[in-house]
């Protein structure tokens, strides 16, 4: 026997069953049944997207059309008020199919207008072998009802038969050598799920095709195993699994996985509980392979199919079918060949147990010294405006990350996005990684390596709104979700607003916080436009006036923070007002500090004060911004510079010198190094960028200013009491103007001082001194092109600097030069020291890596004359080889 149901109403095919050998094929569609309000109604002729799946491509689209072809054959053509039909003749022949072992298994069709503007989800039509098959349709086609309901019911067979339809396995109607039957019954007892079944029978033998009539009943009150719900999937010593939803105002929800074929089942009504005024509902699920993957979805009400908001993997139906196969390899599959219409999560019982971490305890220090490098997965590895970056590939360039000497790596958001190619602000699912960018053990091994190299992980996160498929919006009517506001009450919206002081949002916020911090072992966030994150009704009509509900907001996210890592660092892009961001760098958070337009005017040769680098100068508490010239939301800086590419670069190097020379937190945008200077307009600012040539990592021009960067990462990364918050830098000739300008930090006996000059023609920048001489003085870092040196003693120094460029001269002291460094590292103490132009390691170690100031790796512990950093085990010291 074989048992093939078929629940197909928007799509008819004529004749049903269908087989690759019907004749005179038409597909009828009606649009009442499409959901689709924009193809309701309509005067005039729809088109067809067609396809097929055959035992060749069995789960892909085959010999499809081009998406926009509105030639004759893909015409749905209006034959009364929103029917269409499409004809199709022999299938073989309209698809073009000449491979005699090649068999159709699903036509696969997709009804839009004739702009392709609005069109249907993905629909499937089965195509059955040859011989004897039959199939049952019901109308309505939706057999999960809420109150009672006729159905009438049509058996069809491919042969003549003797055809028998069943309810519960008692016969209610049949036809002798037919092949159509029809049933009706009215359906009214609720909890009660009844199969019907259809059986054709000739001396071909039998086949049956089967459906199930479920009325959703009311749950039942019930408490959660320890009386307190949890939400997710939760693992149980046994063995089983406990799944729970919090879903307030809602009657009903059954859980439909895969382990029950997707069937919604009145055995998998979950319990309620009602707990601190919500409403929650849960299962325990028994016989769940640990190692298997197991999508799922819950059936809220009869009527809303949602995945799980604390879903760690989700399978997208409108995406995934577009993600390539090696991004990440092992992934759990839609289930296209039996619907197309609804967000699965997926439970996996040792998806965070299977990785070997390698760094178990990676510790963020010196955040104030903190340089931070944003970047996109999508873009940062991806081929030219390909959109296929990918966290594999990420990997691979953490030592150039190293190497130019970031101590933190903020990417954009990774979390389940809509669609494969985004920003990832249009987050629907936090949880959950986006399988675009690769597997979770994938963001596990990018974060370990990152670790092993002392570079940090901060995740940027947008909890201020999510787009209709997040389950919040998804399981209630437009408008009537609590979790959200129905009208936006800040400034600043888009997609749908969260209600923030909705009591279950925050400690979601909380929960996905965590999750993160502890599954993925990431070192901190950056949370997107916190002037989103305040209460419904505290804005006043004002989005930019003191709000005391984003600061106790703010304030008890970072304490969440902490609970879990007291080291994390925590960063607002909140751009307020003085008085707020006061409030919330006295509380340990750190704010961006946006000086693209200050950059701009410095790199357009105009008068322009980057003193506001500094969070001090900016009336701000020390060191609590994270300030940067550019980041995603803006032009590269280098775009707007009008001189040549060899003094835009030396442009962009003094930007950088006065960026990194100021203390606290600095960020750099990717491929500020290599002075990114594509000129972006607003139509494609969010698109798949450009990615540098090979050339511009070998430039004389854009090598001197990575080069530039690397030495300057590396002096904050080696010397980091020079940025903290005892260092107040000593600025002169700054201002909105273009005149030379000097920068000095001090501490002790350590001193560095920065001079630049803006102008057009060398000129000779002096600035006072406490320690730093002629005599005492090391180079760090210069613009290409300078062969000067340092002049003067006592209280002045004065350097002759070129056009657009800068310096940076440090006393000897400041880069740790020593003929012996002693560090204590894992609880031994390692000696390090040189001798004859060696560099010698005392004591038991496991890895050694040597670089050169400029970051770059040493093939051996022989080097030449100058000063290296040796990194033993993860713990960095210096040493002077003479």
């Amino acid at each position: 026997m074989s048992a093939l149901s078929v629940k197909a109403a928007m799509f008819t095919p004529s004749p049903a069953p269908l087989q690759e050998s019907s004749k005179n094929v038409v597909i009828t569609f009606d649009a009442t049944e499409s959901g689709v309000a924009g193809l309701q109604g309509l005067s005039t002729d729809l088109y067809a997207h067609i396809g097929v799946y055959t035992n060749l491509s069995p789960d892909k689209w085959a010999y499809t059309s081009t998406w926009g072809d509105n030639a004759e054959k893909y015409k749905l053509k209006r034959t009364a008020s929103n029917q269409y039909q499409i004809s199709l003749g022999d299938l073989r022949t309209y698809f073009g199919i000449t491979n005699a072992n090649e068999h159709i298994s699903k036509i696969c069709i997709i009804a839009r207008n004739s702009a392709g503007s609005v069109q249907t989800a993905d629909q499937f039509i089965d195509v059955y072998p040859e011989g004897l098959y039959v199939s049952l349709t019901a109308s309505p086609s939706n057999t999960t009802i809420t109150k009672a309901t006729s159905f009438t019911f049509t058996a069809s067979s491919t042969q003549a038969a003797t055809l028998k339809i069943y309810v519960d396995d008692k016969e209610v109607k049949s036809a002798s050598n037919a092949t159509s039957l029809t049933y009706t019954q009215n359906f009214s007892t609720p909890g009660v799920q009844n199969n019907v079944k259809a059986v054709a029978t000739n001396s071909n033998g039998t086949k049956e095709a089967t459906l199930p009539v479920l009325y959703v009943k009311s749950s039942e009150s019930g408490t959660y195993p320890g009386g307190v719900p949890k939400q997710g999937a939760v693992k149980n010593a046994d063995g089983s699994v406990t799944f729970c939803i919090a879903a307030p105002g809602k009657s009903s929800v059954i859980i439909v996985g895969s382990w029950d074929n997707y069937e919604a089942l009145a055995s998998n009504t979950m319990k309620y509980q009602d707990y601190n005024g919500f409403r929650y509902f849960w299962i325990t699920v028994q016989g769940l392979d640990n190692s298997t993957y197991y999508p799922y979805y819950y059936l809220v009400d009869g009527q809303y199919k949602v995945s799980d908001p604390y879903a760690h993997l989700v399978l997208d139906y409108l995406s995934d079918k577009w993600l390539e196969d090696d991004v990440f390899a092992d992934r759990p599959a839609y289930p296209y060949s039996q619907f197309d219409d609804t967000m699965l999560a997926v439970y996996k019982g040792d998806m965070h147990d299977t990785y070997k971490w390698k760094v178990n305890n990676f510790e963020l220090k010196n955040k104030d010294a903190l340089v931070i490098y944003e970047l996109l997965i999508r873009d940062f590895t991806g081929t030219s405006e390909k959109a296929d970056g990918t966290i594999r590939l990420a990997i691979d360039k953490i030592p150039y990350l190293y190497e130019l000497g970031v101590s933190a790596v903020e990417l954009m958001p990774v979390m389940e996005f809509d669609g494969n190619n985004s920003w990832g602000y249009n987050t629907n699912s936090y949880m959950a990684l986006d399988k675009a960018y690769g597997s979770p053990d994938d963001l596990k091994e990018f974060v370990d390596k990152c670790h092993e190299k002392g570079i940090a992980v901060i995740l940027d996160i947008v909890f201020n709104h999510t787009p209709g498929l997040h389950p919040w919006y998804a399981m209630y009517d437009a408008g009537k979700s609590p979790f959200y506001n129905a009208t936006c009450p800040h400034d600043y919206g888009v997609y749908e607003d969260i209600k923030q002081e909705y009591g279950l949002v925050e400690q979601h916020w909380v929960d996905v916080l965590t999750h993160w911090l502890t599954n993925y072992k990431v070192d901190g966030f950056r949370f997107d436009l916190v002037k989103g994150l305040g209460d419904t009704n505290s804005y006043g009509g004002n989005t930019e006036k003191y709000n005391q509900s984003r600061i106790d907001r703010m304030k008890r996210l970072h304490a969440a923070i902490l609970k879990v890592n007291p080291n994390a660092i925590h960063i607002n892009e909140n751009l307020a007002g003085v008085d707020e961001e006061i409030q919330m760098g006295n509380d340990g958070q750190y704010q961006w500090n946006n000086q693209n337009g200050n950059a701009i005017s410095y790199v357009k040769q105009n008068g322009a004060d980057l003193r506001y680098f500094n969070s001090k100068e900016c009336s701000r508490p020390v060191c609590s911004t994270v300030d940067y010239a550019q980041s995603h939301d803006e032009q590269w800086v280098a775009s707007q510079a009008t001189v040549s590419t060899s003094n835009k670069m030396k442009r962009m190097s003094s930007i950088a010198a006065q960026l990194l020379m100021s203390p606290g937190p600095k960020m750099m945008w990717q491929f500020d190094e290599l002075g990114y200077d594509r000129v972006l307009g607003s139509s494609n600012r969010t698109d798949p960028k450009y990615m540098p040539p090979t050339g511009w990592y070998t430039s004389n021009d854009r090598a001197a200013l990575k080069q530039n960067y690397s030495e300057l990462n590396w002096l904050r990364r080696s010397n980091p009491e020079m940025f903290a918050k005892d260092v107040t830098p000593v600025y002169n000739g700054f201002g909105n103007n273009t005149g030379v300008r000097s920068i000095r930090l001090t501490k002790g006996s350590k001193e560095i001082i920065a001079f630049i000059n803006p102008g057009t023609a060398n000129a000779t920048v002096s600035a006072t001194s406490t320690s730093l001489n002629a005599n005492n003085c090391q180079l760090i870092s210069a613009s290409r092109g300078y062969n000067g040196t340092l002049n003067g003693a006592g209280t002045s120094v004065s350097v002759t600097v070129p056009a657009h460029s800068f310096v940076v001269y440090a006393t000897k002291a400041v880069s740790g030069v020593e003929d012996v460094v002693t560090d204590e590292i894992g609880g031994n103490d390692y000696r390090v020291y040189s001798s004859n132009g060696e560099i010698i390691i005392e004591g038991e170690y496991t890895n050694v890596a040597v670089y050169n100031m400029a970051g770059v790796m040493m093939p051996s512990l022989h080097v030449a004359p100058g000063l290296y950093i040796v990194n033993v085990d993860g713990q960095a010291t210096k040493v002077l080889v003479k």
